[in-house]
């Protein structure tokens, strides 16, 4: 063989002329045709020949590179650098997708996009998707977990759909939102059917009108005059367990007191009247008036003798005796 395992040639030991010694012709061609075949094995420098088998470049590196260009092409270092490693990095320029993926409706196309996969097969993928002389949209499938997907995507138009639903458009988009934590409590919003009608909302003119007569701002009370202006009021439960009465003949009054008023026959002079509902001590006026017995003009004077007055009734009597008579009763007195 021309080269040992370590490549390293050495010419036959045949090769060597002594002198006074015939050279015979094995001597002679034998050499020379083992150098031929030695220099058939040398990697030419202007690559005419291939390489026959893998080379082991013993950690030594291949230096002035060029960049590869087909597939089957070494790469160089800084070739390598130009591109995005499988465990990550950071791109410093534009990266283009291209590529279609047809779906199921004619013209309907995505593009291929970024994937990324979790675990138990949910992924998230981001695509340009377009619909042939309609749309063109960038796309966002959320796929989960028992096949629960979600489909959204903003269209060039401005709008923002979800699946084949429009919720969003640019006008929407435009508006001035309410200021971060001025939101309706969770729990307080009104019940879906009970919004205003569309239609009857107030016009910014009716409503411009509706406040020309309206109070100026910085007149409005503060929270405290208000809570100062109320300190001895009474609210409304108060107010309604001092004066609500079931009676229409008892009309409670301020300061604890009662008025009592009706109308009653009387049949005996100096007959008992109870009264509709009893005071809690003695009434500080008793007034009993002749209501008459269907005369225009005859009447009788008539009293309640103070001597007889209780928290539940008084005696009454009518003048001259003249029973039975009509009477009426107005009593003021403590609840």
């Amino acid at each position: 063989m021309p080269y040992d395992s370590n490549g390293n040639y050495t010419l036959p030991t045949i090769y060597q002329a002594k002198p006074a010694t015939t050279i015979r012709t094995e001597q002679h061609n034998t050499p020379f045709e083992d150098v031929q075949a030695a220099l058939n094995q040398v990697l030419l420098r202007n690559g005419a020949t291939p390489v026959t088998a893998n080379w082991n470049m013993a950690s030594n590196r291949i230096i002035n590179l060029a960049d590869g260009t087909t597939d089957t092409d070494a790469a160089s270092v800084g070739q390598l650098k130009k591109y995005l490693p499988l465990s990550g990095g950071t791109l410093t320029g534009d990266t283009t997708i291209s590529g279609l993926t047809s779906w199921s409706t004619t013209g309907n196309y995505s593009s291929f996009g970024l994937l990324l996969s979790g675990q138990n097969g949910n992924k998230v993928s981001l695509r340009q998707h377009e619909l042939t002389n309609s749309y063109v949209d960038l796309a966002i499938e959320v796929d989960g977990y028992s096949g629960a997907n979600g489909y959204f995507s903003f269209r060039n138009d401005g709008t923002f759909w979800s699946g084949s639903t429009q919720f969003a458009d640019r006008t929407w988009a435009n508006n001035t939102f309410q200021p971060k934590g001025n939101y309706q409590p969770a729990g307080n919003y009104q019940p879906a059917g009970n919004y205003q009608p569309a239609g009857d909302y107030a016009t910014n003119t009716a409503l411009t009108n509706g406040l020309a007569t309206k109070q100026n701002a910085g007149d409005y009370a503060t929270n405290t005059a208000l809570n100062n202006g109320l300190s001895a009021k009474v609210d409304l439960s108060t107010y309604n367990s001092d004066f609500a009465t079931s009676d229409v003949r008892v009309t409670n009054l301020p300061y604890n007191q009662r008025e009592v008023s009706f109308n009653v026959q009387i049949t005996s002079q100096g007959q008992y009247v109870p009264f509709p509902e009893a005071f809690s001590g003695v009434p500080v006026s008793i007034i009993v008036s002749d209501s008459g017995n269907g005369e225009t003009t005859d009447a009788w004077p008539c009293c309640a003798r103070q001597a007889s007055w209780t928290a539940a009734g008084c005696n009454v009597y009518i003048g001259s005796g003249h029973v039975p008579r009509q009477v009426s009763i107005v009593a003021k007195g403590p609840r």
